[in-house]
């Protein structure tokens, strides 16, 4: 009998505690709704920011590149020559071999240019070259010869490099054949490439613009909140005061998501070849990794003051860190880094989560771990300033 008492009684709090819980969750969605510079902030800047991207249908951007990613060291080749008009060797293999002499490159071969594809979306190679059939016997005949080079898009330094790369085997392997007139042409061919104008930019902004926009809306959340003072001496817990914020600035986030997103794909045309909700989640965790972080300096900070010092810290940190540091070790856990990577990687190249799982499990981490530190400094908090 008094084990059913208390389970009943567990049930009664419960209920009133997701009562209190929602009904903070109105009170700040009605505050976040009639602040208009919040709203500013988040739904409009955005929006002011991808503005001057906007490019006519058929105008790519310009704009060049302002992030790389690390490159791999293999290069897949697809032999598809069956001549043999040169005597004494096979040119196809010959130039392969003079590839592999000439450049930091492992020479990967590929079964056809399907598997060429598959591995250059999974990131094995980083780009593949195909010797068309007659290579030899245009060759041979000192006729004009084209090789194709296929490279990555979305990763323009290792691009260029191989473009460059395959110049300077060429030129190698005339000099060692005593071929003197231009047999052998490479043309490149850039995998995943989109004509949109925030196809280059695009990731680096949504994850500049949505980190930002939440770090800097919940660095204010706690600190300085009057009726968070008076909530405090109602039945209402500590546990659900955060939970009700997180669940009230995740909502608004959520909404602001979704309209960059629409944004992007309709008017700026911007390609995402994943199912629309892996897009959406991707960058969601990225503004919860941002809630959770604002929400931390929000509750240690003493003053609004000193909440918006540390807000531009974290912030300015995380820029340079996104922008100057490649090393894994470090990237690995940064929001704004895995916001860009996981971007990139499920909306140009339609990975899914399964497929490629880091960057959000690694966004889902480090909210988890400032949920808990946030939990704990609230708890230890005797008062609100």
């Amino acid at each position: 009998m008094m084990k059913r008492i208390d389970l009943m009684s567990f049930f009664y709090s419960l209920k009133w505690s997701f009562k209190r819980i929602w009904a903070l969750f109105r009170n700040e969605i009605e505050t976040l709704i009639k602040d208009k510079q919040s709203l500013l902030i988040v739904f409009l800047v955005p929006v002011a920011i991808l503005i001057p991207f906007y490019r006519p249908p058929g105008q790519e951007s310009s704009l060049d590149d302002m992030f790389s990613f690390d490159a791999g060291e293999r290069l897949g080749y697809l032999d598809l020559d069956t001549t043999t008009d040169w005597e004494g060797e096979d040119l196809s293999e010959n130039f392969t071999a003079t590839f592999e002499q000439n450049s930091s490159y492992t020479m990967e071969p590929l079964s056809d240019r399907n598997d060429g594809l598959t591995k250059l979306k999974a990131g094995y190679i980083i780009g593949f070259i195909i010797i068309p059939d007659k290579f030899e016997e245009n060759i041979t005949n000192h006729l004009e010869t084209t090789i194709q080079l296929v490279v990555d898009a979305t990763d323009v330094e290792v691009a260029a490099s191989l473009t460059a790369t395959i110049e300077i085997v060429i030129v190698m392997f005339k000099l060692t054949h005593n071929l003197i007139k231009d047999e052998i042409y490479p043309i490149s061919f850039q995998q995943f490439k989109a004509s949109s104008p925030l196809f280059e930019s695009g990731p680096i902004i949504f994850s500049i613009m949505i980190f930002g926009a939440a770090l800097l809306l919940t660095s204010q959340s706690i600190v300085g909140d009057e009726p968070l003072k008076r909530t405090l001496l109602t039945p209402a817990g500590k546990m659900e005061v955060i939970v009700a914020k997180t669940m009230a600035y995740s909502a608004i986030h959520a909404i602001q998501v979704q309209s960059m997103l629409f944004l992007s794909m309709t008017v700026f045309r911007l390609p995402v070849y994943c199912p629309f909700y892996v897009a959406f989640l991707q960058l969601f965790l990225l503004a919860f990794a941002g809630i959770m972080i604002g929400m931390f300096i929000s509750m240690i900070s003493k003053t609004r003051l000193q909440a918006n010092q540390l807000f531009l810290l974290v912030f300015i940190v995380m820029l340079l860190s996104l922008i100057f540091i490649s090393d894994p070790a470090v990237t690995d856990w940064l929001p704004m880094y895995q916001g860009v990577d996981g971007f990139t990687t499920v909306a140009f190249k339609g990975f899914t989560l399964r497929e490629a799982p880091w960057p959000a499990f690694s966004m889902v981490v480090i909210s988890i771990i400032f949920l808990i530190l946030t939990i704990i400094a609230f708890y230890f908090k005797k008062t609100i300033e």
